[in-house]
């Protein structure tokens, strides 16, 4: 199951870096900075991903997940610190190294890829379990043996 879960990761992973990078080459195109144009394609495409992921990768944990609204914000927060994380990359490829900013951008969606899908795997679809044992709040009562008569 994981090898299948992983493939359709990557597959909307994939979808949505090329989206990313469309949304990306289209902002530069008209006029907006590499780097500002990296973060709006990137929170565009952390919420259309997340769509993705709930009915293509994650769909088969229906009963044992948290709350939609909570996995969103897992999610959407996660990806916004990882891309945010990615700028001072983006800026060094483009900057120092002088490598295209949407090929810089590429590189570096590649490169944090399984960081995402072990942060979601983990974290925003694991399991919800009580976090009381129902046996410790209401035991089962003890028998005790009838005496013989």
């Amino acid at each position: 199951m994981l090898s299948a879960r992983i493939s359709r990761f990557a597959y909307i992973g994939a979808f949505g870096a090329i989206v990313n990078l469309l949304i990306m080459t289209a902002l530069i195109n008209l006029g907006v900075g590499y780097l500002e144009a990296a973060l709006v394609a990137g929170e565009t495409t952390i919420v259309s991903n997340f769509i993705m992921q709930e009915k293509f990768a994650f769909n088969d944990q229906c009963g044992l997940r948290r709350s939609l609204s909570r996995r969103f914000f897992h999610s959407f927060t996660f990806n916004t610190f990882e891309a945010l994380a990615r700028i001072p990359v983006l800026w060094f490829l483009v900057e120092l190294l002088r490598m295209n900013s949407t090929v810089a951008q590429a590189a570096t969606l590649a490169a944090a890829f399984f960081l995402r899908y072990a942060y979601h795997a983990k974290f925003v679809y694991v399991r919800s379990e009580p976090l009381v044992d129902p046996q410790t709040l209401y035991p089962a009562p003890k028998l005790q043996p009838l005496p013989d008569a």
